[in-house]
């Protein structure tokens, strides 16, 4: 079994073969893994703050049926195999569906791997690359301290929109 990691990068979308074709489960999933979040981003829809973890998007089974030009039913049955299979779960609201990809951030990072595949960058304990458990602490709190973009909920879908208009999501 091969091993290491790949950088693809979620410009991939743009790239006019990206959609030339319906997709299959593989390319459905690699489709997931592109739109769902990599950090955590907060918005505000319909007059309630919310939160996206790492690893999350919502979306809807007419879009995701739209994308990979599936039919509903198709979609369906396959975000239930990837969540029973234990890929993924999903959670119904009157936002949209949340997708969550299990494991994301054990396997997700920006730092080089040490291409084990275990999911932890350089071989620590706690899956971050080298440098001082200081310099960590202090990187983590400046991430913290930076406000989070927040939008209206007519402003996010706005984006939404312009997004899918121009071929791109993620």
């Amino acid at each position: 079994m091969a091993k290491g990691w790949i950088k693809l990068h979620r410009q991939s979308v743009d790239n006019p073969m990206y959609r030339s074709e319906p997709f299959d489960k593989w390319h459905a999933w690699i489709d997931l893994l592109l739109m769902v979040n990599h950090e955590k981003k907060q918005f505000i829809s319909k007059g309630q703050l919310l939160t996206l973890e790492a690893g999350q998007t919502v979306t809807s089974i007419p879009i995701l049926a739209e994308r990979w030009q599936w039919s509903e039913n198709k979609v369906r049955r396959y975000i239930r195999l990837l969540c029973d299979s234990g890929m993924c779960t999903r959670n119904g609201s009157p936002n949209g569906t949340l997708i969550t990809v299990v494991n994301w951030a054990k396997y997700q990072s920006d730092a080089q791997t040490d291409g084990r595949g275990n999911g932890r960058v350089d071989g620590s304990a706690d899956g971050r690359a080298g440098g001082s458990l200081t310099r960590m602490i202090k990187n983590d709190k400046e991430r913290e301290k930076a406000a989070p973009v927040i939008q209206s909920e007519e402003e996010i879908y706005a984006e939404l929109k312009a997004m899918e208009a121009a071929g791109r999501w993620g």
